[in-house]
């Protein structure tokens, strides 16, 4: 096979054979609905901004000490660079020494940088700059290793070493970077804009370079880079900068670019690169104008990314995903997108995964089993229509019980409610009512203390026909929502902590103030409190989402619910990562590793795609499937990573008579390297209707 390449015609698109191996070029055009532009302007409580001295966590930097002047005129390159690099520097990073790291402290952690409506002029890459802190895991949870990489040059000098030598902490090699929680939001898309100045020094043809970049480290990249956000901003690479990178991205679990443009006036580079593992996250309602590449995937590891409503223009190629001459793993899920003035509308590596759903320049990845709905729409509060929730007496701190109120702000009569600290206790329940649209805790923390409660911090109680979403918690401590009423119910950008973190949880003044009580078997984000009808839930970019129950009678599970799910993440459960009864769903883009078994279904209908599954080591699981089901439809498009190949058995369906059926995991190719995978369909329509 030629090096060069060879270019085969098929009826559906084109085969381009390069470096011994096939990839993908779709060549038909794209007539899909594209960004929506929803002229979001974003706005935020006064007590929640730090520089009022009011505790809370949000930076804006045209205030002291980052004096970002924001008029198109002042060099505002070094003021941004001081507002990422200050937020790094706030983390606590601790170790419990019992198989726990984490960042200590979680109220003085959740920072958000704000960017006022303005101009911000720039003259260079943007970033959190030198040194770089590098983590290093290979001794064990229980004793991590942290260090400062100075620059590039000793990056390249610590490749050297492969282990860690207990006895020498200068011998220890580069595991990841510790860039997480970097979290960059506008005012508004269309006034908050990112300027590069017009023929910037080092932006030449070929430079590669980016304007906003969100690691530095290049050796691995990182598996830790939890939350790393871009929200309502412009970012515009001018003229004469040929080897613009518009935004360089990564991050683990969930993450995002949302409500964004990314333009070059007269030709750059790539307009959002993805280079490094790990790449999870959630796009949506995106514009890249002017690139040669619109958008390149090809990071490796677990990087799943799912990308809705956007519209590439100008582009020699809209999605490059993957990358030659190694399998890599990259995985990208694209629905309505409009494609203008583009050549090729996408190139897929061998071994990476391009899923599509409502694209008309490729058809749909699999025969959809359920129909997809829009995530709802829920515009951002205005303050004049938001309860604060310290104006209603909330404290704050993580030690006082919260849970009065934020009742009393829940009944206050206001579209919104709105928290402006770092960290919230709340032990007991909170009826949300029908006037209630949106529950935005702003990145805070809410702990639930107390193992005593069986309900759900927030109770969806009064009905409704228009939406209630929750937005923006990091959760520790049971169940964050139960949907009692009929009202359709959205999670979005919710972390709920792993079951592998629970441990710290245990330990006084560690994590949180007060240590939470007892054990649930898992926390998570939503669940189903009623079993009359079939409710309607919509998540997206969320951790632990749903029950990771078993099928056996009484076990947890999603119940009687029609869920629309776009880039979930679930791991480290003891049973199921995803459990279902009597459901419809729909889950495009997912995330896991290390539990038993990927999906517990029972008559329930499934359809899913672009689902990456990982394990460190599945021997210990080779009785258990991937998917078990019982008297269930399943239409599935999972990428497997090699280590899951301990697991024999894909598909195991139990039938009402109890027959049982196994459809085998297939090996892999032989070209899957050892961290890379490769992609599985599976289909069964022998259950429910």
């Amino acid at each position: 096979m030629s090096a060069v390449g060879t270019i085969l015609k098929t009826r559906t698109a084109l085969v381009v054979c390069i470096l011994g191996f096939a990839a993908t070029v779709v060549s038909e055009s794209a007539v899909a609905s594209g960004d929506r532009s929803p002229g979001v302007r974003r706005e935020i409580p006064a007590r929640a901004f730090w520089h009022n001295g009011q505790g809370g966590n949000w930076v804006d930097v045209t205030k002291a000490p980052f004096f970002a002047k924001g008029d198109g005129v002042a060099d505002d390159t070094q003021a941004l660079r001081f507002a990422l690099r200050w937020v790094r520097d706030q983390w606590k990073v601790a170790c419990s020494g019992d198989g726990t790291v984490t960042c200590d402290h979680a109220k003085t952690n959740n920072w958000t940088i704000y960017l006022p409506n303005g101009v911000y002029r720039v003259t260079d890459t943007l970033s959190q700059g030198w040194p770089a802190l590098a983590i290093n895991i290979q001794l064990g949870w229980g004793q991590v290793r942290y260090l400062n990489v100075h620059s590039p040059a000793e990056e390249v000098s610590l490749k050297k070493h492969d282990t860690v030598d207990p006895n020498d902490p200068e011998k220890c090699s580069l595991y990841a970077e510790a860039n997480w929680k970097i979290r960059i939001i506008g005012e508004s898309r269309e006034k908050t804009v990112i300027r590069l100045d017009d023929g910037a020094r080092g932006f030449g043809a070929g430079a590669a370079k980016p304007i906003l970049k969100y690691f530095l480290l290049t050796t691995r990249g990182s598996n830790i880079n939890i939350g790393n956000m871009l929200e309502n901003v412009t970012v515009d690479a001018g003229r004469g900068n040929p080897g613009a990178v518009g935004v360089e991205w990564n991050s683990s679990n969930y993450g995002g670019i949302r409500n964004v443009t990314v333009v070059s006036r007269d030709g750059g580079e790539t307009g959002i690169l993805m280079p490094k593992r790990n790449a999870c996250g959630y796009f949506c309602d995106i514009t890249v104008d002017g690139f040669s590449t619109g958008i390149c995937h090809r990071a490796s590891g677990e990087s799943v990314v799912v990308a809705e409503h956007l519209t590439v223009r100008n582009a020699d190629v809209a999605f490059s995903v993957g990358k030659l001459p190694r399998i890599c793993g990259s995985v990208l899920c694209l629905r309505k997108i409009a494609l203008e003035n583009v050549k090729t509308p996408a190139w897929v590596s061998p071994g990476a995964l391009l899923e599509t759903r409502d694209c008309n320049f490729q058809a749909d990845s699999h025969a959809p089993l359920v129909v997809v709905v829009d995530h709802p729409f829920v515009a951002p509060f205005s303050l004049a229509d938001a309860a604060v929730v310290e104006d209603f007496g909330a404290v704050g701190d993580g030690i006082v019980d919260d849970t009065a109120a934020i009742a009393k702000a829940c009944a206050a009569g206001k579209r919104a409610v709105v928290f402006s600290r770092p960290i919230y206790r709340i032990d007991g329940s909170i009826d949300v009512p029908a006037g209630v649209e949106i529950v935005d805790a702003l990145n805070a923390t809410v702990v639930r203390c107390s193992a005593k409660n069986p309900d759900a911090v927030f109770r969806v109680t009064g009905e409704s026909s228009r939406p209630v979403v929750f937005r923006n918690f990091y959760f520790v401590g049971g169940v964050l929502v139960d949907h009692v009423s009929d009202r359709v119910v959205a999670i979005e950008d919710v972390f709920v902590e792993f079951p592998q973190g629970y441990g710290c949880m245990y330990r006084p003044d560690f994590y949180i103030p007060v240590p939470v009580e007892g054990r649930r078997r898992a926390w998570y984000a939503y669940r189903n409190a009623t079993t009359e009808g079939r409710k309607r839930v919509f998540a997206f970019n969320s951790i632990q989402f749903c029950p990771a129950g078993t099928l056996s009678p009484g076990g947890e599970a999603l119940e009687n619910i029609e869920l629309q799910g776009r880039l979930l993440d679930a791991e480290w459960c003891r049973d199921s990562m995803f459990t279902m009864r009597n459901c419809r769903a729909w889950i495009f883009g997912a995330k896991c590793e290390n539990s038993p078994t990927l999906f517990g279904l029972e008559n329930t209908t499934l359809d899913a795609s672009g689902c990456s599954l990982l394990h460190w080591n599945s021997k210990k699981w080779r009785d258990r499937a991937i998917i078990e089901a019982k008297g269930s439809n399943v239409s599935a498009d999972l990428y497997l990573f090699q280590a899951y190949m301990a697991q024999p058995v894909l598909l195991r369906e139990t039938a009402k008579d109890g027959a049982v059926r196994e459809t085998p995991t297939p090996a892999p190719p032989k070209e899957a390297m050892p961290y890379g995978g490769f992609h599985v369909g599976v289909e069964s329509l022998r259950g429910a209707k």
